[in-house]
């Protein structure tokens, strides 16, 4: 943890020498996948004597800094389409980290150690699945995930912990894996990131629970599948199944695709994300709540285009006009943006 805490701060403070949104800072989106890099490079390595710790923090020295701008490019990318980076910057830092740590000299790819089991551990399974998540083998550490995610929304803790439990269920009843993989966690940590996910970025109704059947079902199919490629190299999956199963979700827009009014699911978009209880309570409570319904664009154009009748401003009316004329193209300024990763800057104080 000490290592994932000074990629996330390294990374905060390379944000803020370039000039990045510090808004974007403070919610933590520029650290989060610098944190699961740190947690990465002190566990799928062992290194060894006072070199291998100089080595390590060298290595986490340079890592911060290139997973922020591994998730820039990602964004770059993706955010124009409305889908969002997921952890694809933190895959792919682990991924040629992984392929090139067989010629450190001060370090070696850590052996897995798995505690013999004769028999299915339910809590442990479900708890060291959440731990996986930043490459932890520690029940007690998944109860503190579990404990933080709850601090913060009770729906995406309690999605977290399903996710984590049916993946280790499936993979029992329907895969012959050893069962002391499953005990440890290593096929519900793609799951507990998955579930919670889609509940975060479709807006929660009953009709997307059968979206979160789905994507766990699609998440631990793309497990065994990356667990059997990446076995080529004897490297780990790490979230690459995750990512993957997550993209037909994050990129269908069903409103656009059917034109329904009330598609089976909504994609929030990327600028209103926030917790499942907030977007409950905006989608229930319609325009009211915060889901502004904005006119078209077209519209907008022809009332910028229409002419003002002068008889009708009144003294301090110019002003008024002035602040209607600015909300419109605002707003439109707004719809128009192709990435939304570089707003806001001025909110930095």
């Amino acid at each position: 943890w000490i290592v994932s805490l000074y990629c996330a701060a390294l990374t905060n403070l390379t944000s803020k020498l370039i000039d990045l949104d510090q808004s974007m800072m403070r919610r933590g989106i520029f650290a989060s996948n610098a944190v699961l890099v740190g947690a990465g490079l002190a566990s799928y390595f062992a290194y060894e004597g006072v070199w291998g710790f100089l080595s390590l923090i060298l290595v986490a020295t340079l890592a911060a800094p290139v997973s922020l701008l591994a998730y820039l490019f990602t964004a770059r990318i993706l955010s124009p389409l409305g889908i969002p980076s997921l952890l694809f910057p933190y895959a792919g830092v682990m991924l040629f980290a992984l392929l090139g740590g067989s010629y450190w000299k001060a370090a070696v790819p850590a052996p897995i150690e798995i505690v013999d089991a004769s028999r299915f551990r339910f809590m442990e399974a479900a708890f060291k699945g959440m731990a996986q998540i930043f490459v932890v083998d520690n029940g007690f550490s998944g109860l503190l995930v579990f404990l933080g995610m709850l601090a913060c929304s009770r729906i995406l803790a309690a999605a977290a912990f399903v996710g984590s439990v049916l993946a280790a269920l499936f993979a029992l009843a329907f895969f012959g894996l050893p069962i002391e993989l499953i005990n440890a966690g290593l096929l519900g940590f793609n799951s507990a990131l998955a579930v919670p996910a889609l509940l975060y970025f479709l807006v929660p109704t009953k009709k997307s629970l059968l979206s979160c059947a789905l994507g766990l079902f699609m998440t631990l199919g793309s497990q065994v599948a990356f667990e059997s490629l990446f076995l080529t190299w004897s490297i780990p999956a790490m979230v690459f199944p995750f990512c993957f199963a997550m993209l037909p979700f994050v990129t269908l827009d069903l409103t656009s695709i059917t034109g329904a009014d009330e598609p089976f699911v909504t994609l929030i978009p990327l600028a209103e994300l926030s917790t499942p209880e907030e977007h409950i309570r905006r989608y229930n409570g319609g325009t009211e709540a915060g889901y502004e319904e904005l006119p078209d664009v077209d519209d907008e154009e022809a009332a910028l285009l229409k002419p003002i009748d002068d008889e009708q401003v009144d003294e301090g009316g110019d002003k008024d006009t002035d602040v209607v004329f600015q909300q419109h193209l605002q707003r439109m300024e707004n719809q128009s943006k192709p990435s939304w990763m570089f707003e806001g800057k001025g909110d930095s104080s």
